[in-house]
């Protein structure tokens, strides 16, 4: 059964993927989740945020909390000029997309 975050979860998460550049901690954990998958060398990317992030991993109510926020674009792209939404897509999340 999946489960929503709760209030504080949340609030945590909203905190590390918003600032995802300032948190080493978001960058080893998708490193260490991905592996040796392809998309593990966007880890080091410059441009690439926590909305693209939180899209790989298929996080819907995550990025539908992300978006709402200022400062967000919806549109950033990264250093390969993917999108979060084409990150969504790629990585098969079909119900985030």
């Amino acid at each position: 059964m999946k489960k929503g975050l709760t209030d504080r979860g949340k609030a945590l998460s909203l905190g590390l993927f918003s600032r995802y550049e300032r948190h080493i901690s978001i960058r080893i954990l998708l490193e260490y989740t991905l592996g040796p998958y392809p998309l593990r060398s966007v880890v080091h990317f410059y441009k690439f945020t926590g909305l693209h992030c939180a899209s790989v991993f298929g996080l819907v109510e995550l990025v539908g909390a992300l978006i709402k926020m200022d400062g967000i674009d919806i549109n950033d792209r990264d250093e390969i000029s993917d999108t979060p939404l084409l990150w969504a897509a790629k990585s098969g999340h079909g119900a985030l997309v």
